[in-house]
């Protein structure tokens, strides 16, 4: 409209709303994306994970059975299921697996995060289940495992007696520390995890137990009706006695292990192993 007779300066049109009327709103650039994406199909999760579609549909039922809420499975009942099925009871790598499998640190495991989780703890690659253990491990997720975390993850796995079982924790973690740190730089980076349990499996789980034994998923996987999950292809040469590993004992018999020297350690300190990470 034009402002002032004569002038020739037109008005921009009033913002101002008429009483009782609303403006629409604006969309906002990635508003709520994540909350509107939609779930992947099965036929989606069959190209990325190492699950057939009958495994995840059979997976997908045993989901169902952990009682979700909204779709999505908390951490008590996911930690029943590591406790129940696998035989992982102990608190701190319980809590570090289900925030390994939590991709979106919502608290809550969808089947979307649960059938991909599911693919590498019970049917991955030795590569993928070697990466996997490292982030359990890393418990400030710094990409670097410190003698500070290996101290407590070592506590955690040794049964509690005397006060002096500290000291052999601390033998342990440096014994350990020597087989892992290649770089020598008193911190194992995920660069010198790797390299050091490729040369030798038994150090995957040097820490404590975060993947299952054969027998464990072999008896989860019946309960599911799931076929060829190990015969297919798991436990391949490079872990020849389970998913996780061959035996992952630090002290176990010969080999790159040291032969003993990480279980004579925890035998001459008053620990004793309540996983299985240490002979005992």
């Amino acid at each position: 409209m034009i402002d002032q007779p004569g002038t020739g300066r037109i008005r921009a049109p009033s913002t101002t709303s008429a009483p009782g009327t609303s403006r629409p709103r604006q969309a906002t650039a990635g508003t709520n994306m994540a909350a509107t994406k939609a779930p992947l199909t099965i036929d989606d999760l069959v190209k990325v994970t190492n699950l057939t579609k009958s495994d995840l549909e059979q997976l997908q039922r045993k989901f169902q059975q952990l009682a979700p809420v909204h779709d999505k499975v908390d951490r008590s009942h996911f930690r029943d299921l590591l406790c129940d099925k696998f035989g992982i009871d102990d608190s701190l790598l319980m809590d570090r697996i289900f925030r390994c499998f939590d991709v979106d640190a919502d608290n809550y495991i969808s089947f979307d995060e649960f059938a991909k989780g599911m693919s590498i703890f019970l049917k991955g690659k030795f590569d993928a289940r070697m990466k996997f253990c490292f982030r359990i491990y890393d418990l400030n997720g710094d990409r670097y495992i410190s003698k500070e975390e290996m101290f407590q993850l070592l506590k955690n796995c040794l049964v509690k007696g005397a006060e002096e079982d500290e000291d052999g924790v601390k033998d342990l973690v440096d014994l350990v520390l020597k087989k892992l740190d290649e770089d020598r730089d008193g911190r194992v980076s995920e660069a010198d995890y790797l390299g050091a349990v490729a040369k030798e499996n038994l150090l995957l789980e040097a820490f404590g137990q975060c993947l299952p034994l054969i027998k464990d998923v072999e008896a989860f996987l019946s309960d599911n009706g799931l076929a060829d999950f190990v015969r297919g292809g798991t436990a391949d040469a490079e872990s020849p006695r389970r998913p996780g590993s061959s035996q992952y004992l630090l002290g176990g018999g010969g080999g790159a292990a040291g032969g003993g020297a990480v279980g004579s350690a925890a035998r001459n300190g008053s620990s004793r192993s309540k996983s299985r990470v240490l002979v005992p």
